[in-house]
């Protein structure tokens, strides 16, 4: 019963030339639009850049190394020294 409602239901039809224009993407206008923003884009990447080398500069250096041992066992010990 619910199957036929759904059948009967009217799909509104989407005319496909005004999506494809809307998907679109002109790429002389984004260029366009970049070129006119430059300057503040560039200001923005060197700010942070400066901000990152001031910040890596400003923390110490910190190292940490860690390594766990076994002792080496007996047998490897006399094939080293024997040369065998």
């Amino acid at each position: 019963m619910m199957s036929d409602n759904v059948a009967k239901a009217k799909i509104p039809e989407i005319d496909r030339s005004v999506v494809r224009d809307e998907l679109e993407v002109d790429l002389k206008e984004l260029a366009d639009a970049l070129w006119v923003a430059k300057i503040p884009i560039v200001l923005f990447t060197m700010l942070c850049a400066l901000m990152s080398v001031w910040y890596a500069m400003s923390i110490p250096n910190q190292y940490k190394a860690e390594a766990v041992l076994a002792p080496a066992q007996q047998q490897s010990i006399q094939l080293r020294t024997t040369g065998r």
